[in-house]
């Protein structure tokens, strides 16, 4: 019986957390920006943010690639398929490993140091002075940095994509000794750019909102403290890598109609 009633307890509970989540996300889209020194705030982030991730993009998508050009051609080479390998490689990471894998290292990169960086300004009262000079928190802190987020992770997919395929066309050309021609046939004549490239970044605008929103949140509610922070932190990893996968799910299972 206890374990029925903690069991509605934790349900009621996360119910209240997605309700309070959501009307904060709404709170922030009231309050777009409405002087220059805004705009050049989201300039910024996206620096900070999208910019300053695309080396740990850039160099995870060529080891993906190459491992899943590997692992590839060792399951097609047992049909002798080999000439599809293309195929297998562009439609798994522009469906799937792109948005998703993109997604998950943008949290650990991006997600944890923008919940850090709010908790901080929090924690030393920055929030505070800003409030008392009268200036919009969800217009000055929270709006430009969900734009970057929302912004920066399909433009990161989207190298994401194109640095996986690379590097699979290298493994697949200089290591496993395929046919290149043949791989990029392969790419060139099942893979759509509306069915599959477009559908793999159709994802990453819900998985920018996803980690905006969760991030933004726990910042501006962590405790004041640097438990708090580092806290706060740990649950924007955690909650936003779950959410993604779920969401993914979802999405998936409507698009695969598509499909």
């Amino acid at each position: 019986m206890s374990f029925i009633v903690l069991l509605g307890q934790s349900t009621y509970n996360q119910i209240l957390l997605i309700g309070r989540i959501t009307l904060f996300f709404i709170s922030i889209l009231k309050s777009f920006p409405r002087k220059i020194i805004e705009t050049y705030q989201i300039v910024l982030q996206m620096f900070f943010i999208g910019a300053k991730t695309i080396s740990i993009i850039v160099l995870s998508a060529i080891f993906i690639g190459s491992v899943l050009s590997i692992q590839g051609h060792y399951i097609l080479n047992m049909f002798g398929a080999d000439d599809q390998l293309g195929q297998l490689v562009a439609l798994s990471v522009l469906r799937e490993l792109g948005p998703v894998m993109t997604a998950l290292l943008f949290i650990g990169r991006a997600g944890g140091s923008v919940t850090s960086e709010i908790g901080i300004m929090r924690l030393t009262d920055q929030i505070n002075a800003l409030k008392s000079m009268q200036v919009s928190i969800q217009r000055y802190i929270m709006f430009p940095r969900l734009v970057a987020i929302i912004v920066s992770l399909p433009l990161l997919t989207m190298l994401f994509n194109a640095f996986a395929i690379i590097g699979a066309y290298g493994i697949s050309t200089v290591s496993l000794k395929l046919d290149p021609g043949m791989f990029l046939i392969s790419i060139n004549t099942y893979v759509s750019l509306w069915d599959d490239v477009a559908a793999g970044l159709f994802k990453t605008l819900f998985f920018g909102i996803i980690i905006a929103t969760i991030a933004l949140y726990y910042g501006i509610n962590a405790t004041k403290s640097s438990t708090g922070v580092a806290h706060a932190s740990t649950k924007t990893v955690v909650y936003s890598s779950i959410s993604i996968l779920l969401c993914d799910y979802i999405l998936t299972s409507m698009l695969m109609r598509l499909w």
